[in-house]
């Protein structure tokens, strides 16, 4: 697991118990999507932009969500997985919605989750 945090002193004004509840389910669910690979990794990247809007990204090089999953993974009791529940992405996203930000999956070589704090 790789961590880069710019600048270093970066603050997140939220709820730290909820925001650390979507970050420890997006990271569950990447170390399940690497499962043992012996190649797999994950990295968690949090940063500002100019408009000060900070941005947690979460990726991983799993295998490739497929667009006809990714399309549902947010909706409720949705799950492609054994035992799942289905409902960690779209608590999730409601966490980032009542902390005024969103959660976005981007899809390109490796799977991204997107934390964004306006």
């Amino acid at each position: 697991m790789h961590v880069e945090i710019t600048p270093a002193d970066l603050i997140v004004y939220a709820d730290e118990n909820l925001i650390s509840q979507v970050v420890i389910n997006l990271l569950k669910n990447a170390i399940q999507a690497i499962g043992n690979q012996p190649d797999g990794k994950i990295e968690l990247k949090a940063s500002c932009n100019d408009m000060e809007e900070i941005w947690i990204e979460i990726k991983n090089n799993g295998p490739e969500i497929p667009s006809e999953i990714a399309e549902h993974i947010f909706i409720p009791f949705f799950t492609t997985k054994e035992g799942g529940s289905g409902i960690g992405l779209n608590i999730s996203r409601q966490i980032m919605r009542l902390s005024g930000g969103s959660l976005t999956l981007l899809r390109e070589k490796e799977t991204t989750f997107i934390l964004k704090f306006n």
